[in-house]
């Protein structure tokens, strides 16, 4: 069987001479050591579009180098825009397909259709993304909502849930008619080997028990005459590789992250930058809750102040204001119930005891005998008599004259303190 590649750049096609294309279940596939029949013709980032059994494989050839008579190369599967690197951003109130759609056209891919919707419509509250690599953006979001992705044979994205039928169930033609052979069973090296060219099996399936991860095919026809297949049953080099280096970049989410304050929302809400600048945190975050010590308290912050970020048990969903650096940006501190709205008292501030009021009966004339009465209103305005006398003389009150009673707090506690 002849198998080609074609350049979708000039049109021209060539036969493939040898190559190893490994096709996991989950991230990108690739064709490795690539080999074809011409020395010129391609440049390094090509599109191209390989025939390989009864399938199509999109990608780009890269890391090409020219000998006599034939090109060697990489084929990466989709646009090979992965590993790029992606700034941070801050996703709220949005669905799954929000965020991937966002990834997918900062690397220039497409979602493929046939990716699970209902898994593209999982409500994400927040999900802030640090600057990382756009796979590692997919891994993580993946990680929240239980799925998966990776780049289908004609180059797309595809979000899926990760299962493993039975073989019957993913592929019943090639159980009802046997065709395939079985070569070789090493399931505790991890692996089948088979022979089949009736068309691409992909993994994500089960075979007696065992789940094919990754199906790998070796193209190199002179070295075996067939084409060599294998199910692998173990995860593929690149998803281990990945687990090593996720634990390392879930660090990034573990630290703890200084911040300068640029506004606050009426709910209390904090609006960040780095401080100083911070490249996979360049874009800040927003809408960043204060924890505070206890329920019930809220502060009013101006903007300048500097606070510390982490992120709650490390999720990317859950970044939380945990301290504060200086003292000159509290505006307000309330440690009640937010619809308390009264004051804090300290020492030094007035006091207020109430009031004293004296009147006269018959009201003042010159020469005539009456009464004084004065009376007393406390600070919640409860009035009580507090004596009367009787005077010769009622002209000697020209007014009626209400004496305010005021004071200031002289001593409080030495232990707690407030502005």
């Amino acid at each position: 069987m002849i198998y080609t590649i074609t350049n979708k750049r000039t049109g021209d096609t060539y036969n493939i001479i040898a190559g190893l294309l490994e096709i996991p279940n989950r991230g990108v596939w690739i064709i490795s050591n690539l080999s074809i029949d011409t020395d010129e013709g391609f440049l390094d980032g090509d599109e191209v579009s390989i025939s390989f059994m009864d399938k199509s494989l999109v990608g780009i050839f890269t890391d090409l180098e020219t000998y006599t008579g034939f090109i060697s190369g990489t084929v990466i599967g989709g646009k090979g825009t992965l590993p790029n690197e992606l700034e941070s951003i801050s996703f709220q109130g949005v669905s799954v397909r929000n965020i991937v759609e966002y990834i997918a056209q900062k690397t220039a891919h497409q979602i493929s259709p046939l990716s699970d919707s209902s898994l593209l419509n999982v409500s994400i509250q927040r999900f802030e993304k640090l600057k990382d690599k756009a796979s590692s953006s997919l891994n993580k979001i993946m990680e929240i909502v239980g799925g998966a992705w990776r780049i289908s044979l004609d180059g797309q994205i595809i979000i899926f849930y990760e299962s493993y039928p039975d073989i019957s169930v993913k592929y019943p033609s090639l159980e009802e008619f046997n065709n395939y052979d079985v070569l070789d069973k090493k399931p505790n090296l991890g692996y089948w080997q088979i022979y089949c060219e009736e068309f691409l099996i992909e993994p994500g399936f089960t075979v007696l028990g065992n789940e094919v991860k990754e199906t790998i095919y070796d193209l190199n026809i002179d070295k075996h005459m067939n084409i060599s297949i294998k199910w692998t049953f173990f995860d593929p080099d690149h998803i281990q590789l990945y687990n090593l280096t996720e634990q390392t970049r879930e660090l990034l989410f573990l630290k703890k992250y200084r911040m300068k304050v640029i506004s606050q929302s009426s709910n209390g809400l904090l609006t960040v930058i780095p401080d100083p600048d911070l490249d996979i945190l360049k874009n800040g975050l927003r809408d960043v809750p204060i924890e505070y010590t206890s329920p019930s308290m809220s502060a009013k912050i101006s903007p300048g102040a500097i606070c510390f970020i982490e992120f709650a048990n490390g999720d990317p969903g859950r970044p939380v204001v945990t301290s504060f650096e200086g003292l000159d940006y509290l505006i307000e501190l309330d440690i009640a119930s937010p619809s308390i709205t009264q004051n804090a008292a300290r020492v030094g501030d007035r006091v207020n005891c109430g009031s004293f009021t004296i009147a006269s009966t018959p009201p003042p004339m010159p020469m005539t005998p009456g009464t004084l009465t004065v009376t007393y209103t406390d600070a919640f305005g409860v009035t009580v008599p507090f004596f009367s006398i009787s005077a010769p003389d009622l002209n000697t009150l020209a007014s009626t004259p209400t004496v305010n009673i005021v004071g200031k707090i002289a001593e409080g506690s030495s232990k707690v303190k407030i502005g």
